[in-house]
């Protein structure tokens, strides 16, 4: 696995973590299953949003979907840790 994919993996896996943790400590009334949720889509949004917006629009990296693939895998991965644990 090239280190730029991993990064990208060990990214995702951290932010899943972090929103998750974060949507069970604010007051919207969520369980695990629907924090794990929002943290594989809060994750999946950055993802996104770092590739078009800071990569291709900004021009301050090379966009590519596989960069955003690997970290959505990864935060996917902390998704189901987070959910499991």
């Amino acid at each position: 696995m090239q280190p730029d994919k991993f990064r990208h993996l060990a990214g995702g896996f951290i932010l899943a973590l972090t929103f998750a943790a974060l949507a069970i400590l604010l007051p919207i009334d969520a369980d695990r299953r629907v924090a794990a949720m929002l943290g594989l889509l809060a994750a999946a949004a950055i993802a996104v949003a770092k590739e078009v917006i800071y990569d291709k629009t900004m021009s301050k990296g090379d966009p590519e979907a596989l960069d955003a693939l690997a970290t959505i895998i990864g935060a996917a991965a902390g998704a189901l840790v987070f959910y499991a644990a």
